[in-house]
């Protein structure tokens, strides 16, 4: 079984040179769920939610000085090892890390 941070590096790492994870926010959706009320719409609905949320934290970690990092692609066979979850029943649409503060 893979560790959470395992996973967190191996999404950080890609871009940057050095692993200096502090929080890693893994966003996942039902997306049966979300189909079921929002048909032909549902997978761009959650897409546009997770981007809201983003933005949020974004502004909230840059008010707070810290270095936030959206990451665009993650590793579903990965989540699965890490969290257990299964990835049909509930799959993860956004990362999100946050790094120390920001040296003055």
């Amino acid at each position: 079984m893979a560790s959470s941070h395992a996973y967190a590096c191996s999404l950080y790492a890609s871009r940057n040179s050095v692993c200096d994870v502090s929080y890693l926010l893994i966003v996942t959706a039902r997306c049966a769920r979300v189909s079921w009320k929002y048909e032909g719409i549902a997978y761009s609905l959650i897409l546009k939610n997770v981007g809201v949320l983003f933005q949020t934290m974004y502004l909230v970690a840059t008010a707070m000085r810290m270095k936030p990092c959206a990451i665009g692609a993650g590793n579903a066979r990965l989540f699965e090892q890490a969290t257990g979850i299964e990835g049909l029943s509930e799959a993860s649409v956004g990362e999100f890390v946050l790094t120390g503060r920001v040296s003055e």
